[in-house]
């Protein structure tokens, strides 16, 4: 599963809504993911994929890489600063889905781990 948190902090704009909707849009069309999306005055939160299963059987770790990405309000109105926040934002997530995909499934933890 891939999380995107925007910490907004009471900024209403309809650049970024627009940009939400931009970054669903290329999960979904891009990687075939669908998204749940969590929002309140202060943050939006957008997961992607699957949530994994809880198993009685197994101890889990989650692992969790952190990149924050800054962008000033007033440049929602700068489609330039727009787009390369946007770009960033993807190509970071694009990433980490690369990743996850690599490491999915029980059949390849269970072979890599094997006595």
């Amino acid at each position: 599963m891939i999380s995107v948190k925007i910490n907004k902090n009471n900024f209403v704009s309809g650049n970024f809504e627009k940009t939400i909707k931009n970054i669903v849009s290329f999960f979904y069309k891009t990687l075939n993911l669908n998204a749940k999306v969590i929002s309140d005055n202060q943050s939006t939160e957008i997961n992607f994929g699957k949530q994994e299963s809880t198993d009685d059987d197994f101890v889990t770790v989650e692992l969790t890489l952190k990149k924050n990405i800054k962008i000033k309000k007033s440049d929602f109105n700068n489609r330039d600063q727009l787009h390369s926040f946007i770009s960033t934002i993807k190509n970071f997530c694009e990433k980490a889905y690369e990743i996850e995909s690599y490491f999915e499934g029980d059949d390849f933890i269970r072979s890599k781990h094997k006595d």
